[in-house]
């Protein structure tokens, strides 16, 4: 049965690299099926191109999986290569799961005209990214810290067959500081799309970094984003959301996760990978969520058993400081790998969260959790 990989491991084969201005600097990288990311070029490892996103993360791509023009610039510094069977899209770097290819999904009715949201036509199934406007008060907010800004960047994925008439949930992504939350989209929307009912967004400022990543920018960001769903589709105000992040993103997720419940959206999960820190508590004393309703938000924490900066063991401990905390469902997941996103255990997490909305709220079951 056919398999996607989502994040491949990195192989010790021989290696080429290249020495050209255009490979040596970050660029748009783009995949055949229009996925984009923008990463510099590391090297030649056997049939696979090796990337690094702002990041840091290594990321492995079949050469063959690379846009035309992508492979003509490999093609001039490297010579061509003989096309690889088909098999993986964009993956953030080491050790990785296969997970099922997702299950076809039937076509949905068109949309009464193009989707369109913040003034720009999104494609099904691919990343889109655009620009709208801050508010007001958040500009004056965010020149009062220092940071000055007019506008916030979005990135958008909704899954083929998507219809805005449904219910959807949202997958909100945050990355580690100083780091772009829209690069790090590529590393979800398999996951969602495997899941099913999902559609992930991610926000950042004009500038990557800002001269101050606080949380409140971050917020101001992301809040953006979902306002201009509200704008487009007015019920997404009240669809299903959930935050998630890796490493830093996974502590910044914890206090996103507060203030989106502070904002009295349906906030129905945490994903938390590769996290060393409880900052979900700190949100519930900085943000002042409704204590009983943020509490009953399922957290699910994914540890990577050969992972040294976010151990086993420092997850654990961020899993007691939760429950002490209050929080009643709380998972530790851990897998065999390091410190990178375990695809298999992001479905995971996104299954339970649907899982149990349904169970605590059965006559919202089949109303888009599928």
């Amino acid at each position: 049965m056919k398999r996607w990989i989502l994040i491949a491991t990195l192989t010790a084969a021989t290696t080429g690299f290249a020495d050209t201005n255009e490979l040596a600097r970050p660029r748009q990288w783009t995949s055949v099926s229009g996925a984009q990311i923008l990463a510099i070029f590391v090297q030649i490892s056997g049939d696979k191109v090796e990337l690094r996103n702002r990041a840091g993360e290594r990321l492995q791509i079949p050469r063959a999986k690379l846009s035309a023009a992508d492979q003509a610039l490999l093609d001039e510094a490297f010579g061509p290569l003989a096309p690889p069977p088909p098999a993986e899209e964009f993956g953030a770097a080491p050790p990785a799961p296969t997970v099922p290819e997702p299950a076809a999904i039937p076509a949905a009715p068109a949309a009464a005209g193009p989707l369109v949201v913040g003034g720009t036509e999104i494609p099904l199934g691919q990343n889109t990214t655009f620009r709208v406007p801050l508010d007001a008060d958040t500009i004056k907010e965010l020149t009062k810290a220092g940071n000055k800004a007019a506008e916030a960047v979005v990135g958008l994925w909704l899954p083929p067959g998507f219809d805005p008439q449904k219910e959807w949930n949202v997958l909100l992504i945050s990355a580690t500081a100083n780091s772009s939350s829209i690069n790090s989209l590529f590393m979800y929307t398999g996951a969602a799309q495997t899941s099913g009912g999902w559609i992930v967004l991610a926000a950042d400022g004009p500038a990557t970094p800002p001269k101050g990543d606080t949380t409140q920018w971050r917020w101001a960001m992301a809040r953006a984003g979902l306002r201009a769903l509200e704008a487009a589709w007015p019920a997404a105000r009240n669809w299903p959301i959930a935050a998630a992040g890796f490493s830093g993103g996974a502590k910044r997720s914890g206090l996103l996760g507060a203030l989106l419940c502070a904002d009295e959206r349906p906030l129905i999960g945490m994903y938390m990978g590769g996290c060393n820190e409880d900052m979900a508590t700190a949100g519930l004393k900085e943000y002042r969520p409704d204590r009983l309703a943020f509490r009953k938000v399922p957290v699910y924490l994914s540890a990577g058993k050969k992972d040294v900066v976010a151990t086993v063991a420092a997850a654990n401990k961020v899993r007691v400081s939760l429950e002490a905390t209050g929080f009643r469902d709380v998972r530790l997941e851990t897998y065999d790998g390091a410190h990178e996103p375990d695809v298999a255990q992001i479905v995971d997490a996104l299954n339970w969260f649907k899982e149990l909305r349904a169970k605590r709220a059965p006559a919202a079951a089949g109303t888009g959790l599928r």
